[in-house]
């Protein structure tokens, strides 16, 4: 949970893991995201979503193309940053 934590702008103060559930504490930390470069997003993203995989099913190691692809669309990076910096809400919660 924290390294996918680490990869999003959000902390990880603390978790419960119960028998059937489990309960996060995610602020979320826009600030942070907002310190990352274009290049930053980009390769937080393709480690979490990427284009090409390992035998192991592992992300393979960025390239130029794939990084500029993202970096040159500034409409695809700001909707990156949105998704970094927020922690959607549980339809599950009231």
């Amino acid at each position: 949970m924290r390294l996918l934590a680490s990869h999003f702008g959000i902390d990880l103060p603390g978790f419960a893991i119960l028998s059937n559930h489990f309960h996060l504490i995610l602020p979320s930390r826009p600030d942070c995201v907002e310190t990352w470069g274009d290049t930053e997003v980009a390769q937080r993203w393709l480690m979490l979503c990427p284009l090409r995989k390992d035998a192991e099913r592992r992300a393979e190691e960025l390239n130029e193309m794939e990084l500029n692809t993202i970096r040159n669309d500034p409409d695809r990076l700001k909707m990156m940053r949105t998704t970094f910096a927020t922690c959607p809400r549980s339809p599950f919660v009231d």
